[in-house]
Order: C-alpha cells, then structure tokens, then sequence
C-alpha cells in the first residue's frame, strides 16, 4: 500500500498509523503539544489531545473518538509532527511535487506568478485549484500571527508583486515563515485525480552546510516531481555577455544538491530518484531571448505556451524548448560537463525549460510595470504529464527529447 507523506516534516507512514486531534473546543484536555513544538522549534499554543485510535481501518474515511471527551473527530495529523493534514491526503494517494531554487533563481517570483497562474489559467490544463487551509493555521510566537496558505500567500507573496508592483527580494534566511509551505491541491479531469503542490520559499542560499543540504534533499527525494529552477545569468557564458552582473554559478547549487544524493543514498534509492520527472528550469530567459546575439532554436518571447489558446497540451512544443537548450548548453553555452553529469547521475527523465516569471526586466529599485508571464506553467504541466495524470493532449507523433552531450 502507497505511504502517505507528510508535506511538513517529510515522514512517510501508512494510513493505519495516522493521528488524530479533538477538535471539540468544549474539550477539556488542552495543552502543550511537544511534537509539534519541537517541530517548529517554538510553542504553537495549547491544543486539543493528539491521539493515535485503537483500531483504525485502513480503509474508508472513518472518524476517530477523543479518548478524553469521547467527541468523534476528523482532523488529521502526522504522527511524527503533529502537524495538522488535509484529510484528503489521507484517502486519496498523496502525490506531491516541489520546487527548489538557489540563490538568485527568482524562485519567490517564480512561486507567486505560478501560483496566480494556476488560480487564473489550470482550467486550460482542465483542472480546477483549492487552497488547502484545512492543514490548519502554523503559529508563529515572534509575531503573534497564525498562518495558512491563503493568508500567507495573500500577505507574502501576491501583495507586493501585484499590488505594490516591486519584485520580492533574496529571502531571508531566518524568517520563519518560510518555513510555512504553501500548500494547493490540483484535481484533474473527469475523474478528478488530485496531486498536491507544496511551494517551500527557502533562501537559496540555505545550501551552505551538510545539514543543510541534507534537510534539501530529504525534500527532494520524497517529492514525486520536482521543478529545480537555476539561474540563466549564472552560466559562465550569458554572465560574460551580460558583464558579469551574477556572482555565482547556476551549479552552486545544483551540484552540492545532486553529489549529497548520490552519496547518502543506496543503490535502490538511487534508482528510484532516476525514475521522477525532473524539470530543470532557467528562469530570466527573456533576457536572453531579447539579446540579438542569442537565438535558442523551440524558443521564443512571441510565442507563449501553446496551451494557453489551444487547450490542448502539445509535447512538441515543450520539447522543442528543451531541444533548443539543450544544443545551446552543448554549443554555445559549452556546458557539456553539466550535461554529462545530468545524464550520469540523474537519468533520462529530465526536460529543460526556459522562462520568465516578470517577463521583462525589472528597474533598478525593484519597481516593475506590468508582470508578464512567459511559460512559467510549462515545467509542472510536463510533470503532470509525465506521472500519468489526464491532462489533454493534442493528438500528434511526438518528437524525442534525448539529452545529448
């Protein structure tokens, strides 16, 4: 039977292990949760008893007695952190696919614009988005603010980019919040298949130590799919023609990520990470595409997803960009060792893609007109794909997407 995965700590268990919390406010057995506390490395507040139920099928969407008020609850938690779950992750297989960027990815740009995206356009994937604030509100004891996805990603995210119209700066590393997911359930098709995105906004530069990397990539290996952004003005040649404008690498992170895994995994384990979807994405592509001097064959700022007006999925289309890169990192980008690794260590199931959250180029306080979105659902739509669930497709012989070096 699948194990469920907790989007919080990453703890895998089988459904008869799940926990449950009173959520009778009548209760009278409130108090300090130390699970859930030493979690979150601060109090979350006095809660309701957490309990494990003596004798909970396996099967069906029963209820569970609180032992103290013997009130039947159906909220959820993990049975490692406590933390509280969407029961539907509990009944239905929990599929979830992340997001990781390093340092000066624009991954919180990219989390926000992808995230509107998908709350304006997925119809166009045939799919509708929920929110998931049933994972309950996440404390935090500096602030006095609880927290959940729909007020987090209001706050934090939509707000200034949107609204205030000034791109989201390098995040901060000490927040806490960011240690909050962003958590949204796709159902797709007419059977209503559900996967579940977990957007984790850690700083980039949280790649430093080996516990660090650790804790990176223990959320990786427990993802289904993974969108791993990487940063076009860190490969050597674009960041020469730009005049040095970045200062690290697109492997800066990339790489620690990819030699821990192999390192600290076994052999079976290995070889299951090979068999994910893992799309690596170069965000700020519009740089490129509007220089004269580059011309990536597949790609181009005229031409959006297909999807977007056809609403139909077209593979060639998603291929013939990863096509286009993939020549360009061979030729002019003269990457072939990254791509010699990629194929090494990581398997054929990855696809390169170009895009741009802002669409330009913001100014030089951040400030930026108007958000332009170009391609940014084109990596989680080839991952829906690729783990089997029913997108549209558009009816064609499609084309291969070998990694050559």
């Amino acid at each position: 039977m699948k194990k469920i995965i907790c989007p919080f700590c990453f703890h895998k268990f089988r459904k008869a292990d799940v926990w449950f919390r009173c959520d009778n406010n009548s209760c009278s057995h409130k108090s300090e949760d130390k699970a859930l506390n030493d979690f979150w490395g601060q109090n979350q507040q006095r809660k309701n008893l957490a309990f494990k139920p003596e004798g909970f099928s396996l099967f069906g969407s029963e209820s569970a007695k609180c032992p103290k008020c013997k009130t039947s609850t159906l909220k959820v938690i993990c049975p490692e952190c406590h933390n509280s779950l969407f029961k539907d992750m509990i009944d239905e297989d929990s599929t979830i696919i992340s997001i990781i960027g390093g340092q000066s990815s624009g991954k919180t740009n990219y989390i926000t614009v992808l995230i509107q995206e998908l709350l304006n356009r997925c119809y166009t994937f045939d799919a509708a988005i929920t929110e998931i604030t049933a994972c309950g509100d996440v404390y935090d004891a500096n602030t006095g603010k609880a927290y959940n996805t729909a007020h987090r990603y209001r706050e934090d995210f939509y707000n200034q980019l949107y609204n205030q119209k000034v791109c989201h700066a390098a995040t901060r590393r000490d927040a806490f919040s960011n240690r909050i997911p962003l958590i949204y359930r796709l159902v797709i098709g007419k059977h209503k298949k559900s996967v579940f995105l977990v957007f984790y906004d850690t700083a980039g530069e949280n790649f430093h130590t080996a516990d660090e990397i650790r804790k990176n990539a223990e959320f990786l290996k427990n993802s289904a799919g993974i969108i791993f952004l990487l940063d076009t003005f860190g490969i050597d040649d674009v960041n020469k023609k730009l005049g040095n404008i970045s200062n690290k690498s697109y492997r800066y992170i990339f790489d620690p990520v990819v030699n821990y895994m192999q390192n600290n995994m076994s052999s079976a384990e290995q070889n299951e990470f090979k068999k994910k979807p893992l799309a690596l994405a170069f965000s700020k592509i519009d740089t490129i595409l509007n220089d004269k001097n580059y011309d990536i064959p597949g790609i181009n700022m005229q031409t959006n997803s297909s999807f977007l007006s056809d609403e139909k999925i077209s593979l060639n289309d998603l291929y013939a960009m990863h096509i286009g890169l993939n020549d360009t990192l061979r030729g002019k980008w003269d990457e072939k060792m990254f791509l010699k690794n990629i194929k090494t260590n990581l398997g054929e199931k990855v696809c390169f893609f170009g895009f741009s959250a802002l669409g330009e180029m913001p100014n030089i306080d951040g400030s930026i007109k108007n958000v332009k979105p170009y391609r940014v659902l084109d990596p989680l739509v080839w991952i829906l794909h690729e783990l089997g669930y029913p997108i549209p497709l558009k009816k064609e012989k499609t084309m291969k997407k070998d990694i050559k070096v």
